[in-house]
Formats: C-alpha cells, sequence, structure tokens
C-alpha cells in the first residue's frame, strides 16, 4: 500500500479519512489496547507516511495526525487513489 500511495502521489482508495477507521489509524504506538470505536475521544486517527508530499518534513509529521471531519493538510496528498485505477 505506501508504495502505491507514494507512487500515485495518492492517500486512501477514496482519501486520507479512508485510514480513520482501519487498524492501522487507530493505532497508537505508546499503548496497546483494544478499541472498539471507530477513532479515539479526541477523533484523531492517524495516515501512514507514504501519504506524505515530502516524507521528512515536519509538516508530514504533523499532518499525519488528522483529525476526523478535518482540513486534510497541504503536506499531504489529497488525491484519491480509485481515480488512478479507474483511468489506468
Amino acid at each position: 500500500m505506501d508504495t502505491i500511495q507514494s507512487t500515485l502521489e495518492c492517500c486512501g482508495a477514496n482519501g486520507p479519512e479512508d485510514w480513520a477507521g482501519s487498524k492501522y489509524g487507530k493505532q497508537d504506538s505508546s499503548q496497546i489496547r483494544l478499541n472498539f470505536g471507530v477513532s479515539n475521544a479526541e477523533n484523531i486517527f492517524r495516515i501512514p507516511k507514504s501519504c506524505c508530499k515530502d516524507t521528512d518534513s515536519t509538516a508530514c509529521s504533523q499532518g499525519r495526525q488528522m483529525k476526523v471531519a478535518g482540513v486534510v493538510s497541504s503536506a499531504i496528498y489529497s488525491e484519491v487513489m480509485l481515480v488512478f485505477i479507474l483511468l489506468y
């Protein structure tokens, strides 16, 4: 998935919000616990580094922490993978 996103310069099949409901999006590296909700109490989810335009930038690190229904950072690809798949 990372290779596809970084090569096609896209994030998620329908956009970065796709990661909100994924196991990856709910992953918290500081704690391991079961989480049965779509997101945590603050409605924050993570997106993969492969969604970043510049993976080494501070903006990438900050932009990877997204709020459900929040504004996508300009450091994150906003193109959707589904468009590329349908075009090719």
